[in-house]
C-alpha cells in the first residue's frame, strides 16, 4: 500500500494513497487488538496485540499504538517473548510522538517515556534481541543526553 504511494508522481495522488494505507493499517490494528481482547487466554493474544500496535504505528496513530503496547508490557503474566518486543515498539512509538508535536497531545513527555521504556527493557530482559536494539537506541542523540543526565542523578 505504501509502495503505491511512493510510486505516485502527483503529490495529490501520493497523499490519497498514503491516506488509504493509513485507513487500512488502522483497521488492521483494530482487528488485531480485538483478537487479544476477545481471546485473552489464547497463546497468541499478546502477539496479536503487539501486531495491533505496529499497525497503528504504520497508520501514524502513535497514541493508539502506545496504548496497545501498554496492554502487553503491563501484563506480568503475558507472553515472555511478546513483552520485550512490545516494550521496544512502545519506546519507538514514544519517539515518534516526540517528533510529532501535534500528535503528542495528551502524552506527557514522550521522549522521557521512550527513554524509560528502553531502559526498563534493558533491565527486565537484558538477554533479548529487543534489549540489544534498545541499548542501541539509548546511545543515539537525545536518548544519550537523557542517559547522561540520569547517570548524574
Amino acid at each position: 500500500m505504501l509502495d503505491g504511494a511512493e510510486k505516485a508522481v502527483d503529490a495529490v495522488a501520493r497523499e490519497k494513497e498514503k491516506a488509504k494505507a493509513r485507513d487500512v493499517f488502522s483497521t488492521a490494528g483494530e482487528v488485531f487488538g480485538r483478537l487479544g481482547e476477545r481471546f485473552p487466554n489464547h497463546s497468541l493474544a499478546d502477539r496479536t496485540t503487539v501486531l495491533a500496535g505496529q499497525c497503528f504505528m504504520r497508520a501514524e496513530a502513535y497514541v493508539r499504538a502506545t496504548s496497545a503496547f501498554a496492554k502487553v508490557t503491563e501484563n506480568p503474566n503475558g507472553d515472555k517473548e511478546a513483552r520485550p518486543e512490545g516494550m521496544f515498539w512502545a519506546g519507538e512509538a514514544y519517539l515518534k510522538l516526540a517528533d510529532d508535536k501535534t500528535a503528542s497531545k495528551g502524552v506527557d513527555q514522550p521522549m522521557l517515556q521512550a527513554y524509560r521504556m528502553f531502559k526498563r527493557l534493558t533491565w527486565d530482559y537484558p538477554e533479548s534481541k529487543w534489549a540489544k536494539y534498545a541499548r542501541g537506541r539509548l546511545t543515539e542523540g537525545p536518548m544519550a543526553e537523557m542517559a547522561a543526565k540520569d547517570s548524574q542523578q
